[in-house]
């Protein structure tokens, strides 16, 4: 297909992408126009000049399974070549594969390419921190006769962390104006990598262009940190570091799923970008980074937008954290995620027009405008000081194929003596389009077209329809179809017959009096297609977390012939709320195994996910049959409660007031959390765990957590229905110690002695501490006054046989108040509680 200027009447060319209303389709805003660049499948892309064409612009354009590729001329023509494919290189299920691609600056000179994806392993399925697959930063040198990337000739220059699940990948890439290559890396599924700063996850990084750390970047040991290149020690600091260690390529940190990544070409003295950080239940956010940015925490896990994590009333400013300069919230219909964002040239565009982002779910471009004077940072939901318009939206007409107009990514880049703006969208039709300021302030048209929607057979005569094609300001429209099979007609509502069987791409192009062309295409099957069928997993199948399902089904041929098993073609997806997550891509194969079954995205995903298996056949003629099948999770209702009715802990990091009977996914890890909130103190769960914070395995019948709370001394109580820690609840309503005390002899010594010096979960309580009395009234003392006998090896006091009565009743009363806090005296807190360390930390196993 060969693209003309915009004057010349060229067929060929440009595609309506308009606001849909009510009423249908509405254009851009009045002097844009948008057109097809190419129909091949990408994520990202972006321009070099081309070594073998006299530096002209060259687009390149990388998809997710794993291709590279290269339009070499996209201003007249949609051609691409292949230059790399590494889909055998990587790991592609879920979110991960191949996500970005960068450019040298110095291209001329070195032609390097920069590529991130998931590096494959042997076992791409694995999802624990230990085993699982992680991500790499490529760097390949491009031919200059044949473009080609030679993956044996690449070098590795950094990798991450193993990644303990397969989303939040992150993986935006763009060099700053400092030289330096800036990476996005998402939390990988694990929100507390976000504040760890001894793994380079939830990261923006920043690395020179041979992969090594800059001497300027904050986090390095000339600023005084522990810091360690991350790249040579599996993207973590080495084993055996201090707590306080950090790794030094990273930049700024705290981010969620930073998807992508864009600098604004209008600062030329520093760098400045903006983050795309996708949100989870309430906002999604864009950040500022860059050279006035460096070192800052964005706030994930405990921020989202500009409030708390999941809430939209809890919007205290932070004091530690970089707020972002525009926030959204979610919509209660189909939330929101926040893709491709970029800064419009200066002069290129109208002056209103300075900065734009993607809605992956809402199909929409919006543009941000300034508004300062209606900013409202203390209201509930707090407003930032830019607001959103809708510049673009990808669906045409009701009934347009929602996955075909969800767009991933975005930037500027060169058309003839200018620039436009290039879109990239997920699906099979006009994939990569171009949007471009033309100042004729005229909208151009609204196509669309219509036919009987079922399989044809040869000869059979099918009517076409384009009359729900209009004008906006109500000019006679040109019409021009291609049918796919070399035949055109210029009709409004044309017949057209096919002689032989085939999978036929109908294209409908439009023009008003003004020669403003726009199109659409859709595929028609004419013919009989193959039959496929599911077999496994089969119908009404459940899955749980970590279940691996077989997939496996047929296809025959309308004579009966069954297709080859290499033919057969698989895609799962996992679908939460109105939008889905890539799970499997295309996989050609039968009778192999998916991935492990995931857990859900979040606490509030538990109801409104699921996984869709695909199966496709497609036959020597290119007609295509497909079948899904919808598996639905084991659903397990667990009761979470407490002995103090009304506290609040944390399910999936979720608050929930207590009690409270919540959904999860069988054999999911569940994540609970219990706080002091004061004057109550936690003291275990029910099972015996005693460590506040725990993950519990739903792998058992009515799964039921009860948090154990006791009063604080002094504190408020009800007597006959709360515990104190120690003492009684008295008459007053306040816990006390009320057991009577009685003291030593007076040959004694006091052993003040820790009861959690032992190694696991239990120790990472704040120590508490029991008196130990000896009475050394029959024992020898030395001339120093001092027992020869072996003192205790934690803190022990002696009184010495010359120490009175009282003295020793001060020392006893002292040894309670260690520390600034009040000890447990063992014999009254054992009475209570019986003694914590003989516990078992294990849930249990019915």
């Amino acid at each position: 297909m060969v693209f003309y200027s915009y004057h010349a009447f060229a067929w060929n060319s440009l595609i309506l992408l308009g606001l849909y209303n009510t009423k249908g389709a509405n254009s851009l805003p009045s002097g844009f126009i948008a057109e097809p660049v190419t129909s091949k499948k990408a994520v990202s892309g972006v321009f070099a000049k081309n070594p073998r064409n006299d530096w002209k612009p060259m687009l390149l354009l990388v998809n997710k399974s794993g291709k590279v590729r290269v339009l070499e001329d996209p201003d007249e023509s949609s051609d691409t070549t292949d230059i790399l494919d590494i889909e055998d290189k990587m790991c592609t299920n879920v979110e991960r594969g191949l996500q970005s691609i960068a450019v040298h600056p110095e291209f001329e000179e070195n032609r390097y390419i920069y590529l991130y994806y998931t590096k494959h392993k042997e076992d791409c399925l694995a999802d624990d921190s230990d085993n699982s697959p992680w991500n790499v930063v490529s760097r390949f040198v491009m031919d200059p006769e044949t473009l080609m990337l030679d993956y044996a000739q690449r070098e590795d220059i950094w990798r991450g962390a193993p990644l303990h699940d397969a989303f939040h990948n992150g993986g935006a890439m763009i060099f700053g104006n400092d030289g330096k290559l800036y990476v996005t890396t998402g939390d990988g599924g694990t929100p507390e990598n976000a504040q760890d700063q001894r793994n380079n996850l939830g990261n923006l990084l920043r690395l020179n262009d041979d992969g090594s750390t800059p001497n300027d970047n904050p986090f390095t040991t000339a600023n005084g940190y522990e810091s360690y290149h991350c790249r040579k020690s599996e993207g973590k600091v080495p084993n055996g570091t201090n707590d306080d260690a950090i790794c030094s390529e990273i930049f700024a940190t705290g981010l969620r799923n930073p998807f992508r990544l864009s600098m604004d070409p209008n600062e030329k003295q520093k760098t400045r970008l903006a983050i795309s950080d996708v949100g989870g239940k309430v906002w999604e956010e864009i950040d500022y980074a860059g050279t006035d940015y460096e070192g800052v925490n964005y706030g994930h896990n405990q921020y989202e937008g500009p409030c708390f994590r999941h809430s939209d009333k809890e919007c205290l400013v932070p004091k530690d954290f970089e707020e972002p300069f525009y926030w959204y919230q979610h919509r209660s219909k189909r939330d929101g995620c926040v893709a491709g964002s970029t800064f419009v040239p200066e002069g290129l565009w109208p002056e209103e027009y300075k900065f734009l982002f993607i809605d992956f779910v809402w199909y929409n471009i919006y543009t941000l405008i300034e508004d300062k004077e209606n900013a409202c940072r203390s209201c509930l939901p707090p407003i930032p000081e830019f607001r959103n318009e809708t510049f673009f939206h990808s669906i045409w007409f009701p009934g347009d194929g929602k996955n075909e107009a969800k767009m991933v990514d975005m930037f500027f880049g060169p058309y003839k003596d200018t620039q436009a703006l290039y879109v990239i969208k997920f699906g099979n039709h006009d994939t990569v389009l171009r949007i471009r300021y033309t100042g004729v302030h005229n909208e151009p048209p609204s196509v669309n077209f219509e036919y009987e929607d079922k399989f044809y057979d040869v000869t059979d005569e099918i009517q076409f329809d384009g009359s729900d094609s209009k004008d906006p300001e109500g000019d006679e429209l040109i019409f021009k179809w291609y049918f796919g099979d070399g035949y055109k007609s210029g009709d409004q509502n044309p017949i057209h017959t096919y002689d032989k069987p085939g999978a036929y791409t109908v294209t409908l192009i439009v023009a008003d009096s003004l020669n403003q062309l726009q199109q659409k295409s859709r595929t028609i099957q004419v013919g009989t297609p193959p039959t496929v069928n599911i077999i496994s997993p089969s119908e009404g199948n459940q899955f749980y977390v970590g279940q691996v399902l077989r997939l496996k089904g047929e296809a025959f041929y309308v004579n009966g012939t069954a297709f080859h098993e290499s033919q057969l073609e698989w895609e799962a997806r996992k679908h939460h709320n109105d939008h889905y997550h890539p799970f499997l891509d295309s996989t050609f194969g039968n009778d192999f195994d998916l991935s492990a079954a995931p857990e859900p995205e979040d606490f509030h995903a538990s109801l409104n996910s699921y996984l869709e298996i695909i199966l496709r056949a497609t036959d020597e003629d290119g007609l295509v049959s497909e079948t899904s099948r919808l598996v639905q999770p084991t659903l397990v209702m667990v009761d979470v409660k407490s002995n103090i009715p009304g506290v609040t802990v944390f399910i999936e990091n979720e608050p929930i007031a207590l009690p409270e009977e919540v959904w999860a996914w069988k054999e999911q890890d569940i994540r609970l959390k219990a706080e002091d909130i004061p004057p109550f103190i936690f003291h275990s769960w029910s099972d015996g765990v005693l460590d506040p914070t725990r993950l519990a395995t739903l792998n058992y019948s009515n799964p039921s957590f009860e948090a154990i709370f006791c009063v604080d001394n002094d504190g408020n109580c009800q007597v006959g229905t709360e515990t104190c820690c120690i003492g009684e609840c008295n008459a007053d309503g306040k816990c006390s110690i009320s057991v009577p005390v009685e003291l030593p002899p007076l040959d004694a010594t006091l052993h003040l002695h820790s009861r959690n010096s032992t190694s696991g979960p239990a120790a990472t309580h704040a120590p508490t501490y029991g008196i130990q009395v000896t009475d050394y009234s029959n024992t020898n003392l030395g001339e120093s006054g001092n027992s020869n006998q072996q003192s205790s090896p934690t803190m022990n006091k002696q009184a010495s046989s010359t120490m009175s009565a009282s003295g020793k009743a001060v020392l006893f009363i002292l040894s309670l108040l260690v520390g600034g806090g009040v000890l447990f005296a063992s014999f009254v807190y054992r009475r209570k509680f019986g003694d914590r360390s003989s516990r078992t930390n294990s849930p249990p196993t019915s």
